[in-house]
């Protein structure tokens, strides 16, 4: 009898004791939320200064800690660097710049996006019409994203992840990849139509199913690169290395 007593005692206790526990715990996600909130609020603010270059950087190195921290807020974090990128280096806009050189706060956000872990609810990244020749993203997860009409002459995408990727004209501009390094790329269902591929290096890229119709891969190198299923309607192969290349069902070869 005592024990069933005790035992009902200790019920009691801990049926009191729970609504205080999930209220505690829903104040403490509350204010995880809003400190969330309160840095990523910082963290725009920096990413828009315009004078300090130092200052846009902390704010790309934060939105990064951010989206590590709050996966829920990743999908902001990423349409924002995103935005960064296309707006500053716009190409033939205001924010143009000359190819040789890539900004520091630049390429910390093409980093940034390109090692972040993707998740499901990721909105598709969005470069077109970026002018990103030189960039370094090697290894990149660029899964889907949008870079129709982008400039990424001379870009290392050594090993980068572009499936499903758009890179075809846009607008009055072409995706230029000439002299690019995809070495290693997967370029699989990638839309290349009227891309320029002039001199880049594909060698053993995957374009399983690729869309390559009127692009120009003149002095390409695609050496072991998987062709297979690809499209090339129109395609320009003029010096263009093929040597081992997996061209089965290639659609629209163009006769040797």
């Amino acid at each position: 009898m005592t024990q069933l007593l005790t035992l009902c005692a200790a019920l009691g206790t801990l049926a009191l004791a729970i609504p205080q526990l999930i209220s505690a715990n829903a104040q403490s996600h509350n204010l995880e939320q809003q400190q969330i909130t309160e840095r990523l609020s910082k963290a725009t603010e920096q990413l828009a200064n315009h004078d300090i270059l130092e200052v846009r950087l902390g704010g790309i190195y934060s939105l990064e800690r951010i989206a590590r921290d709050s996966e829920a807020d990743q999908p902001t974090v990423v349409n924002l660097l995103a935005t960064f990128v296309r707006e500053t280096t716009k190409r033939g806009g205001p924010g143009a710049r000359d190819s040789g050189t890539v900004p520091a706060d630049v390429q910390a956000a093409l980093t940034t996006l390109g090692k972040r872990r993707p998740l499901p609810t990721d909105p598709a990244i969005d470069l077109s019409f970026a002018n990103l020749g030189f960039a370094n993203l090697n290894g990149a997860d660029l899964t889907n994203a949008n870079l129709n009409g982008a400039d990424l002459t001379n870009a290392n995408l050594d090993g980068a992840n572009l499936t499903g990727a758009g890179l075809t004209v846009a607008g009055l501009y072409g995706a230029s990849l000439t002299n690019a390094d995809l070495g290693a790329a997967s370029l699989t269902g990638a839309n290349l139509n009227g891309a320029d591929l002039t001199g880049a290096n594909l060698t053993n890229a995957s374009l399983t199913n690729a869309s390559l119709a009127a692009a120009d891969l003149n002095g390409a190198d695609l050496t072991n690169a998987n062709l297979h299923g690809a499209k090339l309607p129109y395609a320009n192969l003029g010096g263009a290395n093929l040597n081992g290349a997996n061209l089965t069902g290639v659609w629209g070869l163009p006769p040797p």
